[in-house]
Formats: C-alpha cells, structure tokens, sequence
C-alpha cells in the first residue's frame, strides 16, 4: 500500500502552473471597500514523499475590493493521497498603479484532488489576505478629532478555487 502511495504521489510531483478565483470579502467596516474578487496565477514546483506534498511556488493576484495586486512567494504543505489538504501561507509586495503597494500576506487551508492520470490538480482554499495599502483617509469623527485610516481594507477573508497543471 505504502508503495502504491509513494507512486501516486510521484505522478504529481513537478513544475506547477495554476489559476485562482474566488470572492474577497472585506473585515473591516470603517474602509471604502466592498467584496470583490481575488484572481491570480502561480507557478511553482511540487514534490511529494509519500502522501506529504510540498510546494514552493510564487504568485500573483489582484483583488478588485480593495484595488491591490500583489506579487508574492511562499507554498503550501498538503498531505494525502487522491485527496491532499493542509496550509498554505505567501509573503509579498504589492505592485504600483493600484491602491495597495505596500505589503500583502495570507495563511489558510486548502484542499486539492488530484485528477490522475491527467496532470490536473482541482484545489479549493479558505484564508484570510493582508493588504497594506499606501492611500489613507483622514476625516474628523463626531467630536472633531481626525483620524487617519485607511482607504481600503487591510483584513480580507477569501474563498478561491484553483484549477493548477502540473507541466
């Protein structure tokens, strides 16, 4: 069994290529944000021992709520056969001409299924994001003291499905 595992796992190991989707919604109430969507892409490599998949990869995302996009690295670490769930985290910068250059970082969990004997992967991930976006708001609050905040968001829970080759 374990060597039929070790296979299967194998037959998904290599370079990865993704795309993701899903609604982004904002935690903050006192922003100009709204739900939007978080799309993106990755590239990566993946490589299991076993039932355990790791995979280092970079990517790419905008989410329309808060007007971000961001280039970002990190990986997700999956356990399982048919069926591979665990975290994933990324660290990254924001890139110019939107709201947000600052810093971006996200954790949650994903799920992936492996579709063998095609190269496909279908995942479905639940996290939240971090934006650190560069434009702020300063208004006076009922007792006239002004404060500053930010335009956009910086908390956002998001849903996304990704839909990853392995080349």
């Amino acid at each position: 069994m374990f060597l039929m595992t070790l296979l299967a796992s194998q037959a998904q190991a290599g370079f990865v290529a993704g795309a993701t989707v899903g609604p982004a919604v904002p935690l903050q109430k006192d922003t100009e944000s709204e739900t939007g969507m978080s799309v993106g892409g990755l590239v990566g490599y993946r490589a299991g021992l076993g039932p355990l998949h790791l995979r280092p990869e970079a990517t790419f995302r905008h989410n329309t709520g808060s007007q971000t996009s961001a280039l970002s690295v990190g990986g997700a670490a999956t356990f399982g056969a048919l069926l591979s769930v665990g975290p994933y985290a990324h660290l990254g910068m924001g890139l110019g001409g939107g709201e947000g250059t600052g810093q971006v970082a996200d954790a949650g969990a994903v799920a992936e299924l492996g579709l063998k004997p095609l190269p496909l992967m279908i995942g479905a991930s639940l996290g939240w994001e971090r934006t650190r976006p560069q434009k702020f708001t300063v208004d006076p609050d009922a007792t006239g003291t002004y404060k500053v905040y930010p335009r956009y968001a910086e908390n956002w829970f998001v849903a996304q499905l990704t839909v990853a080759v392995n080349l």
